[in-house]
Formats: structure tokens, C-alpha cells, sequence
């Protein structure tokens, strides 16, 4: 190679570094503008709280405006919105600006919120338009005043979904922002209420959903009032400004009601489009820090490369969800799970598998499938299982509930590799999960049972040419390929399977040995308090305020490749709450600083993403 050819490739190196770092920049620079916006729009919060009362008792109609802080990583978006309305009608949500506020805004530099969290899917982003504030007054309002948490539901129907899109990404974004409420740790339900934006129906886990809220979830069918809630009682106990309640349980400006069950501003039926549903306090999207797995919408399903999902993330979510859970399920000790399958994807000799177990072991065993336990016993059961064993399936998200020291043992059917499709191995991946993973792959193909004749998206081929469907049947390992309806994906991870039960008896053997000496889990080790949190305003040029502490005492005891520190900043009058994370021992912030308020400062040290969820404070005065 010419000494021209590497000067060139050096040159392009340099500057594709230069590209990635200006771009880094570019975000952390947003990151800090939506910081400084938040103390602002906390501040405004406050005096905003009484805002639909002072309209009653004056006028209807009254002019206001939306404001917004969001939060940001390289992929995804969440925005805490303020007066934030919806439009049935057209399927919008519109945000009412302020000239002065505006230009200072980040939905300006078209970042929209997405509604859902799957990682390199742009389907579901929040469908927002601007009017003038001055256009306010021309719409009839219904207001709903209790803080909303709006997104939307990737795939309500299968499990995995349901809790590594939805619940883990729910529990962390609202423990996100009750913390600039809340500085202790807490495993009470949230005050607060969800709205799903999707077209899906409850489904058979609404009961998980339900369980993070003191108020039930409003659907979009719901929230647009043309027909009746899904089968849910209409008055769920809220109350309306005026003592009484609305049929959606939605607070009105002057009690009176729409034929559908909605008030309006002024009591006046809406007509023409001219009707808002408009959320007083809305968190829009959900934070992605606890994702793990990408399905596959770009390239090959995989492990999120980058991801920041710890344990701690993850049993203090599997342990939220348990504290709620209202179970009937008797406790037993020293017992395996084995999730069967009735419909498609089965063990064919599952009962054989089942006594061989039982006479192998000092367990007995508890077959458990969707058909025959409800969702509320199913993970019940698995939390104090020694371990699971199943078909690669959606019921396998459940080993988040697994104790320390249990397995998991996935079975593949013929052709599909476990290399492949790696989700619930990823989960027992996480640093401090201490779960042992283990999977069988069926690698004779006379031991399965393919099925042409299912539907196409259970794996059926009778669809496609028959020169395509021998290819496939013939097939020794699924090619890569994209979600979601590959058809020799879903050909032959519909197959039914006969399995080498020797196999798993020796691999089961393996797995409990291992768990045997991993019964202490290290996700327990988290740092004791700060020690010495210290704050200062100091008046030069411009005031500015400087926090030092120490780090905990346990520190030097404790295993961990990160330490960071959380340090939530609190205007005392106005309840104003920043949050900052930094490496360092002190924190010098000179953004919107005030000599002549009182500030209290929140810290905790993090290893990991771990904390003991308790923050220390220090009053800051002048």
C-alpha cells in the first residue's frame, strides 16, 4: 500500500471520529438545554396546579399553552409535557406553543417522542401537530388533571413483549420521575394513571398493567368516547373538580356532561372537531435504559450491543410486580417448572420427560401452560422454582422471576439454533441476574413434526410453491432473516418435538450443580450512603452552586466495573427538581442559579446501575 493510500484511509479515520464526536455533542448539548428547561417547567408546574380550578370560577374557554422537557439517548425520546391535548377525531395530539417558549423548544428541532421502545422501529411515533396558544380558546376541553403516562403497546398478545417493551421500561421511567418527587425508595403503587395509544385490546395481561397504578388504564377507545370501555366498570372511584364523578372518571371544567360521558369547557356539546382531551401533566414514551434484546427490524435479531440494563433494574421490577400480585397458589418447595405447550410447538413426549425427571431427581415437577394456570399462579410458581424448562417461547420472559441460583433450560426445535435467538439467554446474561442458562437443540430430524397445513403465520407453507416448501422443509438450519414472518422461521419454530430425554436429565444435573454455588447473589451488594454531602452558593460574576460528598464506607468491599453518583438538585419554594449523574466527588453547577433561594440537594451513590435506593440530603443556604 502507498504511503498516498495511507495518508488518505489516516485522513478519513480522523475524520469519521471527528463526525461521531461532533454528533455526541450535538446530543449532550440537547440533554443540557432539556435539563435547564426542566427546572423551569417545574417551577411553572406549581402555580399551573390550581390552573383548571381558577378557569371554573372565572371563565370558560380561557387561553393557555403547552410546555415540554424531554430526555434523550442516541435512539429514543421521552418528553414530560405539560397541557398536552388530544384530538379524537383525526387521531392527534396537538401541542398549543408559545412563541417565547418555543424557540427554546426541542420538539422545534423535530424530535417526536416514539410511543413504543422496540429498538429500530419507527412505527409508532407520537402523532403530534402545533397550533398557536391564540387557538386555545376555540376548542371545547375535557381535562385530565392526575399525571398520565401515554404510550403505546408493541405486541400486547405475547409475554416477552409485554414485559421487556412495556413493564420494565413502565416501572423505570415512572421510578425516573417520581424520584424528582420522591427521594426514598417506595414499592407502593404510583399515582398516576397509564393511557395506551395503540389498537390493541386489553388482552389476557392487563392485569400486569394494572397492577403499576392507583387508577385503571384508559385505552385510545376510551379517551375518544365512541364506545363503551373494554367491559371496565365507567366510574373507577376518581372524582371531578365539583365532588362528583365523570363516566370516564375524568375531571371537567364545570361538572356538566357530554352525551358521551366527557365535559366540556363551558358544558356545551362538542361539535366539528372542535373537541380536546387535554392531559394537565403527561410523561409521552417510555425511558429504553432497561432493554436488552433487538428483535430484528434492521438486521438479525440479537443482544442490544450497547445496552444499560442491570439486575437491579430487573428483580426491583419482577419484585414490584410480586408484592401486587394477589395469588392462590399454595407455596411449595424443591420443584421444577416445565411449561408445556397444548396447541403448537409441543413436547410430544413431555410425560415421559416428566417421570424421568421425578425418578432422576429429589424435585418434583409442575406443568404449566396459559390454557391451564392464570398468568398471577404461573409467576408465583416460577419465583420459587429451582428452575425452568420449555420450548423457546414468549412464557420463558417468566425466568425474571427465577431466585439466584435457579435455571433455565430452553429447548430449540429441529433447524432452529440457539445461537440465533438468544433473548431469555441475554436475560440470564445480565451482570448480577445470577441465573444458569442452558439450552438443547434438536438435531435429528426424524424427531420432529413439521405441520404444512397451520395458518401461514403459525408456519404453514401450503401457501407458498411447492419447490419452496420442499426447500424449506429440507432445510438443516433457519438462514438468518429480518422480523417477523420469515416462513422457514416460522415453519420450524412451530414444529413439534420429540426430545432426548437423557440429554436434558444430564444437562439439568449440570445446571443445579452450578446454581448451588452462586446462592448468595452479588446484585445485593449495593453502596451504603454518601458520606459528608456538602453544598455551597457562591456569588462571583454569577452565582453558582457547589456540591462536594465522599464516597460510601462498603465501597472498598464491593465488586464493580462503574461508580457514578445521582444528585438530585431541589428548589426549595418552588419544587423544582434537576437530576444529574456524575463520576466525580463534587458537582459545580452555575445553569439557573439563584443566591437569594434555598436549595436542597439529593446524592446516592450507583455501582453498576445498582443503588440501595435511599438518597441522603443537605439544605443549601446563603
Amino acid at each position: 500500500m502507498s504511503l498516498h493510500m495511507i495518508t488518505h484511509a489516516v485522513m478519513f479515520a480522523v475524520i469519521a471520529t471527528l463526525v461521531k464526536k461532533y454528533f455526541q455533542l450535538l446530543y449532550q448539548l440537547d440533554d443540557l438545554q432539556d435539563r435547564c428547561l426542566y427546572a423551569e417547567w417545574e417551577h411553572s408546574n406549581k402555580a399551573d396546579s390550581n390552573t383548571h380550578k381558577i378557569q371554573d370560577e372565572s371563565q370558560s374557554n380561557m387561553k393557555f399553552n403547552s410546555f415540554e422537557t424531554c430526555q434523550s439517548n442516541f435512539k429514543h425520546r421521552v418528553c414530560h409535557f405539560k397541557n398536552i391535548c388530544y384530538q379524537p377525531k383525526e387521531n392527534l395530539f396537538v401541542f398549543f406553543y408559545n412563541n417565547d417558549e418555543m424557540k427554546y423548544s426541542s420538539l422545534n428541532r423535530n424530535k417526536i417522542p416514539s410511543l413504543s421502545t422496540p429498538a429500530d422501529f419507527t412505527g409508532h411515533e407520537l402523532p403530534l401537530t402545533f397550533l398557536s396558544e391564540n387557538f386555545s380558546t376555540q376548542f371545547s376541553v375535557s381535562w385530565i388533571n392526575k399525571t398520565s403516562y401515554i404510550f403505546s403497546r408493541f405486541k400486547s398478545d405475547n409475554l416477552m413483549h409485554v414485559i421487556h417493551d412495556d413493564l420494565l421500561p413502565l416501572y423505570f421511567t415512572m421510578k425516573h420521575f417520581e424520584n424528582l418527587k420522591s427521594k426514598m425508595a417506595t414499592i407502593d403503587k404510583f399515582d398516576a394513571q397509564i393511557v395506551f395509544m395503540d389498537d390493541w385490546p386489553p388482552g389476557d395481561y392487563r392485569t400486569l398493567y394494572e397492577l403499576f397504578t392507583s387508577s385503571q388504564p384508559q385505552y385510545k377507545i376510551d379517551i375518544q368516547g365512541s364506545e363503551p370501555q373494554y367491559g371496565k366498570e365507567t366510574q373507577d372511584g376518581r372524582e371531578t373538580q365539583d365532588g362528583r364523578e365523570t363516566q370516564d372518571g375524568r375531571e371537567t371544567q364545570d361538572g356538566k356532561e357530554t352525551q358521551d360521558g366527557r365535559e366540556t369547557q363551558d358544558g356545551r356539546e362538542t361539535q366539528d372537531g372542535r373537541e380536546l382531551v387535554c392531559f394537565s401533566s403527561a410523561i409521552v414514551g417510555l425511558l429504553t435504559d432497561t432493554l436488552w434484546y433487538n428483535y430484528g427490524f434492521i438486521e438479525p435479531q440479537g443482544p442490544i450491543l450497547d445496552s444499560t440494563v442491570n439486575a437491579q433494574q430487573v428483580k426491583s421490577t419482577s419484585h414490584f410486580i410480586l408484592h401486587h400480585l394477589n395469588s392462590s397458589v399454595q407455596n411449595l418447595i424443591d420443584f421444577i417448572v416445565l411449561i408445556s405447550r397444548k396447541e403448537n410447538r409441543k413436547i410430544i413426549n413431555e410425560n415421559d420427560l416428566v417421570q424421568a425427571i421425578l425418578q432422576e431427581f429429589s424435585l418434583k415437577v409442575v406443568t404449566i401452560s396459559s390454557e391451564t394456570h392464570s398468568l398471577t399462579d404461573m409467576i408465583s410458581l416460577v419465583s420459587n422454582a429451582k428452575g425452568i424448562i420449555g420450548m423457546h417461547g414468549s412464557l420463558l420472559t417468566l425466568a425474571m422471576f427465577l431466585k439466584p441460583g435457579s435455571f433455565i433450560l430452553e429447548l430449540f426445535p429441529y433447524a432452529v439454533s440457539p445461537d440465533q435467538y438468544t433473548p431469555y439467554k441475554t436475560l440470564t446474561n445480565i451482570k448480577g441476574m445470577d441465573i444458569n442458562y442452558v439450552s438443547w437443540e434438536n438435531t435429528n430430524q426424524k424427531s420432529t413434526v413439521g405441520h404444512i397445513d397451520y395458518p401461514p403465520e403459525h408456519g404453514g407453507l401450503m401457501h407458498l410453491q411447492s419447490e419452496v416448501q420442499k426447500e424449506i422443509m429440507n432445510q438443516k438450519k433457519v438462514p438468518k432473516h429480518l422480523c417477523c414472518d420469515d416462513p422457514s422461521w416460522l415453519y420450524h419454530i412451530y414444529q413439534d418435538t420429540f426430545v432426548d430425554i437423557n440429554a436434558i436429565v444430564n444437562l439439568i444435573k449440570i445446571v443445579i450443580n452450578k446454581g448451588k454455588s452462586i446462592q448468595h447473589s452479588a446484585y445485593h451488594e449495593t453502596p451504603s450512603e454518601i458520606k459528608n454531602l456538602n453544598c455551597k452558593l457562591i456569588m462571583e460574576q454569577t452565582c453558582s452552586l457547589y456540591i462536594s460528598w465522599e464516597i460510601p464506607w462498603n465501597i472498598q468491599f464491593l465488586t464493580f466495573d462503574k461508580l457514578n453518583y445521582e444528585i438530585i438538585l431541589e428548589e426549595s419554594d418552588a419544587e423544582a427538581s434537576v437530576k444529574y449523574v456524575t463520576d466525580k466527588l463534587k458537582l459545580d453547577i452555575h445553569d439557573r442559579i439563584d443566591c437569594d433561594k434555598n436549595y436542597i440537594v439529593w446524592g446516592k451513590a450507583v455501582v453498576d446501575g445498582m443503588s440501595n435506593g435511599n438518597y441522603i440530603s443537605k439544605d443549601c443556604r446563603n
